[in-house]
């Protein structure tokens, strides 16, 4: 139960911050569009580092190398990128090991029930009779079943929230580096035309 509560509330927790709102806040975006289109390059860069969001981050990066060439910020801004991704997928990833602890858990604890089930058995003349007679019979097999009914729950439950998370945060992702490329275009060098 106590293994269970805590999954509540990690998805909880990971499901308030995974939001396209919280990690790619339109107003930041449109401050730094502001000052980038005033020439104002170290204010958006100001804005970008003090904002807490995954895309302020992404966007620092990039204008941080404002002084160097246009490939050159596309690449660190995809480079921020896969390092934020990869921190995010480790948080999401925890929640494939909790599936995997909560069948563990419920498979020991049946197990442990189990074990004092048979204990208790002894000098009794059938399985049958000695659940129909003993109240404490019966207890020890409803803890046995609710333990891997828990488990069971336990990473059914983790492996939802991981399905649901991972594809909320690839959707992020590509959204961070879409919006990114779109800050980046006034950055990008003028084609060079052909003379005939």
């Amino acid at each position: 139960i106590i293994v269970f509560i805590i999954l509540i509330a990690m998805c909880l927790d990971l499901f308030i911050h995974l939001r396209i709102g919280k990690l790619i806040p339109e107003g930041l975006l449109n401050d730094v569009q502001e000052e980038m289109s005033n020439g104002e390059y170290e204010k958006a860069l100001d804005l970008c580092q003090k904002s807490e969001g995954m895309m302020g981050q992404i966007v620092s990066a990039a204008l941080a190398k404002t002084d160097y060439s246009f490939d050159r910020m596309a690449e660190a801004m995809r480079g921020e990128v896969e390092i934020q991704g990869l921190v995010w997928r480790q948080w999401v990833g925890q929640f494939r090991i909790m599936a995997i602890i909560g069948i563990l858990l419920g498979l020991g604890g049946l197990l442990v029930e189990a074990m004092r089930f048979v204990a208790d058995l002894a000098g009794r003349p059938n399985i049958g009779l000695a659940l129909a007679s003993s109240f404490e019979m019966r207890a020890l097999a409803y803890c046995g079943m609710f333990c891997l009914l828990m488990g069971v729950a336990t990473a059914v439950t983790s492996l939802i929230a991981y399905t649901v998370a991972s594809s909320k945060l690839e959707k992020i992702l590509l959204e961070a580096k879409r919006l990114g490329e779109e800050l980046l275009d006034p950055f990008r060098p003028l084609p060079t035309t052909l003379e005939e």
